[in-house]
Protein backbone atom coordinates (compact mmCIF):
# COMPACT_ATOMS: atom_id res chain seq x y z
CA UNK A 1 0.00 0.00 0.00
CA UNK A 2 1.60 3.57 -1.62
CA UNK A 3 1.69 6.35 1.25
CA UNK A 4 -0.73 9.05 -0.01
CA UNK A 5 1.09 12.56 -1.13
CA UNK A 6 0.18 15.65 -0.02
CA UNK A 7 -1.53 17.68 -2.79
CA UNK A 8 0.38 20.37 -3.83
CA UNK A 9 0.16 24.28 -3.20
CA UNK A 10 -2.82 25.76 -5.34
CA UNK A 11 -1.69 28.78 -7.26
CA UNK A 12 -3.27 32.08 -5.63
CA UNK A 13 -4.60 34.86 -8.03
CA UNK A 14 -5.81 32.74 -10.46
CA UNK A 15 -2.86 31.22 -11.86
CA UNK A 16 -1.32 34.71 -12.70
CA UNK A 17 1.88 33.26 -11.71
CA UNK A 18 2.70 36.72 -9.78
CA UNK A 19 2.98 34.97 -6.22
CA UNK A 20 6.01 33.05 -7.77
CA UNK A 21 7.35 36.40 -8.92
CA UNK A 22 7.03 38.36 -6.01
CA UNK A 23 8.58 35.33 -4.14
CA UNK A 24 11.21 35.23 -6.26
CA UNK A 25 11.79 38.80 -5.79
CA UNK A 26 11.94 38.79 -2.04
CA UNK A 27 14.51 35.60 -2.08
CA UNK A 28 16.81 38.48 -4.59
CA UNK A 29 15.89 40.72 -1.74
CA UNK A 30 16.63 39.14 1.11
CA UNK A 31 19.78 37.33 -0.27
CA UNK A 32 21.42 40.97 -1.46
CA UNK A 33 20.98 42.23 1.70
CA UNK A 34 22.59 39.22 3.28
CA UNK A 35 25.56 40.07 1.47
CA UNK A 36 25.41 43.65 2.18
CA UNK A 37 25.57 42.75 5.73
CA UNK A 38 28.73 40.70 5.66
CA UNK A 39 29.97 43.05 4.10
CA UNK A 40 29.25 45.67 6.44
CA UNK A 41 30.73 43.39 9.50
CA UNK A 42 33.73 42.57 7.38
CA UNK A 43 34.84 46.35 6.76
CA UNK A 44 33.85 46.73 10.61
CA UNK A 45 36.20 43.69 11.82
CA UNK A 46 38.80 45.02 9.05
CA UNK A 47 38.75 48.38 10.87
CA UNK A 48 39.01 47.42 13.82
CA UNK A 49 41.94 45.45 13.75
CA UNK A 50 40.46 42.39 14.49
CA UNK A 51 41.82 38.82 13.38
CA UNK A 52 39.43 36.96 11.07
CA UNK A 53 41.25 33.75 10.89
CA UNK A 54 38.82 30.68 11.34
CA UNK A 55 38.98 28.37 14.52
CA UNK A 56 38.76 25.22 12.95
CA UNK A 57 39.88 23.99 9.44
CA UNK A 58 37.83 24.75 6.31
CA UNK A 59 37.09 21.96 5.23
CA UNK A 60 35.65 21.28 8.60
CA UNK A 61 33.30 23.73 7.91
CA UNK A 62 32.24 22.59 4.50
CA UNK A 63 31.43 19.11 5.94
CA UNK A 64 28.86 20.92 8.02
CA UNK A 65 27.67 23.11 5.51
CA UNK A 66 26.96 20.26 3.14
CA UNK A 67 25.38 17.92 5.86
CA UNK A 68 23.18 20.90 7.17
CA UNK A 69 22.10 21.19 3.43
CA UNK A 70 21.31 17.84 2.24
CA UNK A 71 19.26 16.97 5.89
CA UNK A 72 17.07 20.11 5.17
CA UNK A 73 16.59 18.64 1.54
CA UNK A 74 15.86 15.36 3.17
CA UNK A 75 13.60 16.51 5.45
CA UNK A 76 11.79 18.67 3.09
CA UNK A 77 11.35 15.54 0.71
CA UNK A 78 10.09 13.52 3.42
CA UNK A 79 7.73 15.72 5.07
CA UNK A 80 5.91 15.41 1.70
CA UNK A 81 5.06 11.82 2.66
CA UNK A 82 3.71 12.77 5.93
CA UNK A 83 0.23 14.42 6.25
CA UNK A 84 -0.03 17.88 8.52
CA UNK A 85 -1.30 16.77 11.57
CA UNK A 86 1.69 13.80 12.04
CA UNK A 87 3.87 16.72 11.44
CA UNK A 88 2.25 18.90 14.09
CA UNK A 89 1.98 16.02 16.53
CA UNK A 90 6.05 15.48 15.59
CA UNK A 91 6.57 19.35 16.77
CA UNK A 92 5.08 19.04 19.70
CA UNK A 93 6.38 16.18 20.98
CA UNK A 94 10.13 17.32 20.08
CA UNK A 95 10.44 18.88 23.61
CA UNK A 96 9.86 16.10 25.51
CA UNK A 97 13.42 14.42 24.93
CA UNK A 98 14.95 17.65 25.50
CA UNK A 99 13.76 18.44 28.59
CA UNK A 100 14.46 14.85 30.02
CA UNK A 101 18.13 15.32 28.67
CA UNK A 102 18.00 18.59 30.61
CA UNK A 103 17.04 17.12 33.82
CA UNK A 104 19.13 14.14 34.06
CA UNK A 105 22.37 15.22 32.52
CA UNK A 106 22.59 18.74 33.03
CA UNK A 107 20.85 18.56 36.86
CA UNK A 108 18.36 21.46 35.40
CA UNK A 109 15.84 21.65 37.79
CA UNK A 110 12.15 22.04 35.57
CA UNK A 111 8.97 22.58 37.56
CA UNK A 112 6.69 20.13 37.39
CA UNK A 113 4.00 22.53 34.66
CA UNK A 114 6.45 22.13 32.42
CA UNK A 115 6.59 19.28 31.97
CA UNK A 116 3.15 18.02 31.97
CA UNK A 117 2.86 21.41 29.35
CA UNK A 118 5.42 18.87 27.20
CA UNK A 119 3.46 15.57 27.39
CA UNK A 120 -0.25 16.88 27.06
CA UNK A 121 0.13 18.97 23.96
CA UNK A 122 1.17 15.85 21.63
CA UNK A 123 -1.87 14.05 23.51
CA UNK A 124 -4.15 17.79 22.65
CA UNK A 125 -3.17 17.31 19.21
CA UNK A 126 -3.16 14.00 18.54
CA UNK A 127 -7.04 14.56 19.62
Amino acid sequence: MRPKMAEPPTVVGGGSGSDMKEAKLLKAALAIGGIMSILVIYGLLQASKKTLDPVAAVYKYCLVSITNILTTTFQYEALKYVSFPVQMLAKCAKMIPVMYRSKLKLKESENCLKFTVSQAAPVIVAL
